[in-house]
């Protein structure tokens, strides 16, 4: 857990790097707002925007380079896997970034496939792996489920089959 709670030999899993790879210029780069947060008590903004407060709540706050207001998923009603995962509205974040349809999404460490799904839903290619048989078998099922949503919701498909995360070792 975080503030310096000791897990064995281990670092606080709070802190995950992204690479934004590009030749050139960037196809796609916009920069989201966030709603300042509130008090869940008085509602009220937590923080005091002095002269600003009129402007961040017509248009928001810039979106960082850390984003504190996110952690991985622990409880189980929202996990599909045992490990850690990280949250959809991280993925989304990342797809409303830098995604764009026909784009390409390479997530090496896919895990339950969160960023595979997001991909889709962004409608771009996904090229994922994991060293995991099991999760790549997660992800397969999650991102078939998906697919059909998407099929069904569209009315039209996008390609003739759903795309099958394999194990980097199978």
């Amino acid at each position: 857990m975080k503030n310096n709670f000791v897990r064995g030999k281990r670092l606080y899993p709070a802190h995950y790097a992204l690479l934004y790879f590009t030749k050139g210029e960037p196809q796609q780069f916009s920069r989201p707002k966030l709603t300042p947060k509130m008090c869940r008590h008085c509602g009220q903004h937590i923080k005091d925007y002095g002269g600003y407060r009129k402007i961040v709540e017509e248009k928001g706050l810039n979106l960082s380079d850390v984003w504190d207001d996110l952690s991985p998923v622990r409880h189980a009603s929202t996990k599909t896997r045992a490990a850690n995962e990280l949250p959809t509205v991280f993925f989304s974040r990342i797809m409303q970034i830098s995604g764009y349809p026909g784009g390409v999404y390479v997530d090496s460490f896919m895990g339950s496939g969160g960023g595979v799904l997001a991909a889709l839903d962004a409608h771009m290619t996904a090229v994922a792996c994991d060293a995991s048989a099991e999760s790549c078998d997660l992800a397969a099922k999650r991102v078939q489920a998906r697919w059909g949503e998407l099929n069904g919701r569209d009315g039209e498909r996008r390609a003739t089959e759903a795309p099958i995360p394999r194990a980097a070792n199978s």
